[in-house]
């Protein structure tokens, strides 16, 4: 690959990959902080490189009224904070510099078809490593998987720390084998049969992961790329398999057990239910200041942990809610429309693209619902959920609108 802001996402990712997952919990501690300082210093490096300096005015401008609410937020509730530590620091200065990059400097960069190929190609490894490492050291943890009548503490994880983050990955790399089937099939060129099989082994992997955000994710972004791209070649074979799995669901009383009382309850719980009001009653105490540019980052984590032992709310929105207040909200209601109006300007030179990343904004959306995991931020399921589903394809949407205007060739 050419070195194009592709090639430092996907070193960041993988870096962080192996970080955060391979090693263990003792390696980490404040090392965790600076390998995520050193990364993003290396992001940075990045984007100046391939963006030339060229900066939107359009987008500094909104960009800049970003930064100062962020600033703004952090002065009031976390600077002086005892809680206040580099961790802090990189929770506030990660958006703001991905944000900045992505949205002023980054407007001019662009990701061909086949440098977006590798990158796709680079995550099904991984993925398949992930499935592979599970099947030959944790076997154990698919038995228990499969015989589970409990999702809790029976969830297929691999070597990632998280099932959720592992059943991302899958769901993606179930995205990326479609649109290999789909490139090859528009571009005349000889059919990979075993993409087919891949698709199979990771929805069947993602299925034991017990991650109802990601499975429920993966359907919708099925339902939306096969109802509206009528070119996909995939199509037929997503209607197929889901009237087979239907048909399985109400003849096999086995599988429709399986599916309702392991994978569909394993994520249904009361703590979940106390933290949301728990998360409610404590924004509804807050000054109308507060309310506005939130209660911050350290203060919130100490209260819940201390009352429901539970740093985090598990739920993007309610989490940015508390922390950013509704500046924080405003700002993720901005992005959103940022994106549908290149989606909809996209659509008129590569439909198929621009299906394709409309299915991943929802998807995107719909994984904060119930999950810790906020985009633009620095951990890595909520860096992967917002490079690859956001950004990645922001850029080759550029590509496609610069070259269908410019150059027919």
């Amino acid at each position: 690959m050419k070195k194009n802001i592709a090639h430092y996402i996907i070193f960041y990712w993988l870096f962080l990959l192996i970080w955060q997952n391979v090693f263990t919990s003792s390696l980490r501690g404040s090392a965790d902080t600076i390998i995520k300082l050193l990364l993003l210093v290396y992001l940075s490096i990045g984007f100046i490189n391939n963006s030339g300096l060229k900066i939107r005015k359009c987008g500094i401008i909104l960009v800049f009224i970003f930064i100062s609410t962020m600033i703004f937020s952090l002065v009031l509730n976390d600077l002086l904070s005892p809680y206040f530590g580099f961790d802090i620091i990189l929770y506030y200065a990660f958006p703001c510099v991905y944000v900045f990059f992505c949205y002023s400097m980054g407007n001019t960069l662009k990701l061909d078809s086949y440098e977006f190929r590798i990158v796709n190609k680079i995550v099904i490894l991984v993925a398949l490593i992930g499935v592979l490492y599970t099947l030959i050291f944790e076997k154990d943890q698919f038995i228990s998987a499969l015989n589970a009548t409990n999702g809790y503490g029976n969830e297929l994880h691999g070597f990632f720390s998280s099932m959720y983050e592992f059943a991302l990955y899958l769901f993606y790399a179930i995205t990326c084998c479609i649109r290999e089937i789909d490139d090859c099939s528009t571009n005349g060129k000889r059919k990979k049969w075993y993409y087919y099989p891949l698709i199979g082994v990771f929805f069947f992997t993602m299925i034991l992961t017990f991650s109802r955000t990601a499975i429920i994710s993966c359907v919708t972004y099925l339902f939306i790329y096969s109802l509206m791209n009528k070119q996909s070649k995939v199509r037929k074979l997503v209607i197929l398999g889901a009237i087979v799995i239907i048909i399985l669901y109400f003849t096999v009383p086995r599988i429709g057990e399986y599916v309702f009382e392991t994978i569909w309850k394993s994520g249904i719980s009361n703590s979940r239910e106390r933290l949301y009001a728990s998360a409610v009653d404590y924004y509804r105490s807050g000054t109308m200041v507060e309310k506005i540019f939130g209660k911050g980052i350290g203060e919130t984590r100490n209260f819940f942990k201390e009352v429901d032992g539970f740093a985090s709310i598990h739920n993007g929105y309610l989490q940015i809610l508390i922390y950013y207040g509704w500046i924080g909200i405003s700002w993720i209601v901005v992005m959103t429309i940022a994106q549908i109006k290149k989606i909809i300007k996209c659509s008129y030179y590569d439909k198929m693209l621009a299906v394709e990343s409309f299915a991943f904004l929802t998807v995107a959306l719909l994984t904060m619902m119930p999950t810790t995991v906020i985009i633009f931020n620095s951990s890595i399921d909520a860096f992967f959920l917002t490079s690859f589903m956001i950004v990645l394809p922001r850029y080759r949407m550029n590509n496609a609108i610069y070259f269908s205007r410019f150059s027919k060739e």
